[in-house]
């Protein structure tokens, strides 16, 4: 009997792992699709709006799509990958890498 239990908790270990392993790959999908929410009226910290309501904070985040882009996109994405923002830069080459 020892031999049994032993067999049956190596094969629970071994699918529990697996299912573990798969939920990462999950997870990792799910942050990459993740993507600060960028609001125009964002204003500085401490300070409310006009109407009362508190600013955005900086840890909103919003599940966004990703982009599909096309060979039309290529001069632009490349163009932004020459821009002085680093945010302009990081979405280009992220735009390129999906692209390929």
């Amino acid at each position: 009997m020892d031999s049994v239990e032993s067999r049956r908790r190596r094969e629970e270990s071994g699918t529990s792992v697996r299912k573990n392993k798969r939920e990462e790959g999950l997870a990792k999908r799910r942050q990459l699709a993740e993507v600060p929410e960028a609001t125009p009226n964002t204003l500085a910290p401490g300070t409310t709006a006009a109407d009362g309501s508190a600013p955005a904070t900086s840890t909103e985040t919003a599940i966004v799509p990703a982009k599909k882009y096309s060979a039309a996109d290529v001069p632009a994405l490349a163009a932004g990958i020459q821009s002085s923002d680093p945010a302009v830069v990081l979405q280009s080459v992220k735009g390129l890498r999906r692209f390929v």
